[in-house]
């Protein structure tokens, strides 16, 4: 993703250098600009690196639990944080 990005980065850089900010370029994608993709791959890079910090803090977490009913809740969080993020949203307790 890291590698996305920081291509993604350097096609638009060229893209400004070469046709200027405000000038019409021609499409590298039939339905994205290359800005956009950029805009994607950062906001991609991003959520997978929050995703492999909640995993790495999850997995110190339980090689040193004790308790097995917590022990169960990390586990559930670590199998189902890509819904938990949706239901946050869905039930107002997160907002965009």
């Amino acid at each position: 993703m890291e590698k996305l990005f920081s291509t993604t980065k350097g096609i638009c850089e060229l893209e400004n250098y070469h046709y200027g900010e405000e000038s019409e370029r021609p499409p590298m994608f039939h339905m994205w600009s290359t800005t956009h993709l950029y805009e994607v791959s950062h906001q991609l890079s991003d959520t997978y690196r929050q995703e492999f910090l909640l995993k790495c803090t999850v997995g110190a977490e339980l090689a040193h639990m004790a308790e097995h009913d917590l022990a169960l809740s990390y586990l559930s969080v670590w199998l189902y944080q890509p819904y938990m993020e949706s239901m946050l949203l869905e039930t107002g307790h997160q907002v965009l």
